[in-house]
């Protein structure tokens, strides 16, 4: 059964709940009992009920007769039919509140308090912008709002230069930090060369390290594909831009002295072995041609029950370089600070709601360097590679044992073996150039043995 309720415009605190009484009444002058109370959650995040009219849904079983007329009692729950006639409210009317904790101002380095003062604005589309601030005394905003902000904007100045940071809002609670970076500091133009279809409402933030944890120092929205950022020369920060169900994250990026940062978003492509064999959860991860970068994707077509983990070992001492959590089923990370000289392996974890643990490594040892046996770039710079010169010594010093009676086979011999040194990397040689004068040598050696018959029968 239904029945509608006018609710006019009521305050509540965060402890309120809404009470659901239920009544009988035997015959029109009998008195009202109760038969049956329900108490919703605590409204922690409201501020209001609005004025609607509610529909209220409940369930009501015959119990007897009295006097030969039923007898009704509303369900409560635990009793049969609940599950399957539940009793509800519909078109409640509830003014959320929104709260934002905001702390600082901290210096990035190293996460103390930074004795200067720092002007917090509230972006509002309703009321205008709000400012407060923030200093070494006062370091902690607790703001209540009731209509969800656009962005934090933070304002100080550092020896007569102004600087200023933007954080977007895109969560109805939120804890904010306020971090000032250490001089020299820039403002960069952090470019998004966008292969993968990113929107608007997307957003590309800025992180530090400090204390074992991650903070975002900076928030912006990806309507535009060029942002500035408020950056600290040299300094280690993270990147990560983020949909609503993919994340791209950059990690060990350093300004420099160029003033852009550019990021690729691109489709991730997994290699033929990980399609044919993963199906619904893909993973797969590589490292760059040079050494120094270290990326990781995957793509798990399910729900993740918690964030997955991410880690990145050094192989031969085990120690942790990377160690992160990623609410995300789609993802793909960058890590842009290994070193060429190290063996690492990955290790992601990834709690499914379909497939339960995935649990999964991969080793992703140091490139491989082909360096000669004799060092012989001290003699300085030749048109030809120093490090091939040895290579190059031992084929004509090879060439040079045939006589003229066996040249051609000699010079077959001198190209096969030529070739083999430059496939183990002790030759430089350029494959076209040998395959041609393979092709040669072999022609030379057939027209010597044309030669040698045509004598024999003339």
């Amino acid at each position: 059964m239904t029945a509608p309720c006018n609710c006019p415009e009521t305050s509540v605190s965060t402890t309120d709940s809404l009470l659901v009484r239920f009544y009988k009444q035997l015959n029109s002058t009998g008195s009202l009992e109760t038969v049956a109370t329900f108490i919703t959650k605590q409204l922690t995040q409201y501020v209001a009920l609005e004025t609607t009219t509610w529909t209220v849904h409940y369930v009501i079983v015959e119990q007897g007769s009295a006097s030969g007329n039923p007898v009704w009692l509303a369900h409560t729950a635990g009793e049969a039919y609940i599950g399957m006639y539940p009793s509800k409210i519909e078109n409640v009317g509830l003014r959320i509140q929104y709260e934002y904790y905001v702390y600082g101002p901290f210096w990035e380095k190293n996460a103390t308090i930074a004795n200067l003062t720092v002007e917090v604005t509230v972006v509002r589309t309703d009321t205008g912008n709000t400012s407060y601030f923030l200093n070494g005394t006062v370091n902690t905003l607790h703001l209540l709002l009731g209509t969800k902000p656009v962005c934090f904007i933070f304002e100080w100045t550092i020896e007569g230069t102004d600087y200023t940071r933007y954080y977007l809002v895109t969560e109805d609670a939120e804890d904010v930090y306020v971090f000032i970076p250490d001089t020299p500091t820039y403002v960069y133009t952090v470019i998004v060369k966008d292969y993968y279809g990113l929107s608007p409402e997307d957003t590309v933030s800025c992180l530090i390290y400090a204390n074992g944890s991650q903070y975002v120092v900076e928030k912006k929205s990806l309507n535009v594909k060029s942002q500035p950022f408020t950056l600290n020369l040299g300094y280690n920060y993270i990147f990560k831009i983020t949909t609503d169900t993919a994340q791209f994250t950059y990690s060990h990026i350093q300004p420099g002295t160029e003033d852009q940062i550019v990021f690729e978003v691109n489709v991730l492509h997994f290699s033929t072995t990980v399609e044919t064999a993963m199906k619904n959860v893909k993973i797969e991860a590589g490292r760059s041609a040079d050494g120094e970068k270290i990326w990781v994707a995957w793509n798990a077509n399910t729900t993740l029950t918690e964030p997955a983990t991410l880690t990145i070992k050094n192989y031969n001492n085990n120690t942790v370089v990377v160690n992160t959590e990623i609410p995300f089923p789609f993802i793909n990370y960058t890590w842009n600070n290994a070193d060429n000289e190290t063996d690492y392996v990955v290790y992601v974890t990834l709690p499914t709601e379909d497939y339960g643990v995935i649990t999964w490594s991969w080793s992703l040892p140091k490139p491989a360097v082909s360096q000669p046996v004799i060092d012989l770039s001290p003699l300085g710079s030749f048109p030809i590679d120093s490090g091939s010169a040895l290579g190059m010594l031992l084929v004509l010093c090879l060439f040079a044992c045939f006589s003229s009676l066996n040249r051609e086979i000699g010079l077959l011999i001198t190209i096969l073996v030529a070739l083999a040194l430059g496939y183990i990397g002790f030759l430089s040689l350029n494959w076209t150039v040998a395959s041609i004068a393979l092709c040669l040598s072999i022609f030379y050696l057939i027209s010597k043995f044309k030669r040698e018959e045509e004598a024999f029968f003339t």
